[in-house]
């Protein structure tokens, strides 16, 4: 993980800061799953917004709705795995570390497979988010 991508990171870090009263019940075992299936869709989506963060800053303004909307859907994934119970940052780190670390051998054609199931996966908790989640995540 590049020590730039600081943007879609934070975008990951803000479980930490989303208010306890939306806790859904604790997490349970099957959850880690799940959680893990979140942390591979929000890497998948850190590493495009890092290459289109990138690209931005090198000048090319026309990438900076895409970038956001990237953005956007990592938070809404991060912000349903913390009401489904993923409450400690720490684990939520290392989940998104090992994520990353699995995707590192991964050709183009699969991380941009990952990323068209992933963004519907964000797409659809888009789609059914609280207006309350809706701002937490733009």
């Amino acid at each position: 993980m590049a020590s730039n991508a600081g943007i879609p990171l934070t975008v990951f870090a803000l479980a930490a800061f989303m208010p306890v009263g939306y806790a859904a019940a604790a997490a349970s075992a099957a959850d880690a799953t799940g959680y893990d299936e979140t942390a591979a869709c929000v890497a998948v989506i850190q590493t495009r917004s890092d290459d289109l963060a990138r690209q931005v800053r090198a000048g090319d303004k026309s990438q900076q709705a895409e970038l956001h909307t990237e953005l956007v859907r990592a938070a809404v994934l991060i912000g349903q795995a913390y009401l489904d119970g993923l409450h400690d940052e720490r684990d939520a780190r290392a989940m998104l570390q090992n994520a990353h670390d699995a995707q590192a051998s991964w050709t183009e054609a699969q991380r941009n497979a990952a990323h068209e199931a992933c963004v519907r996966k964000a797409d659809a908790a888009l789609a059914e988010a609280s207006p309350i989640q809706l701002l937490s995540a733009r």
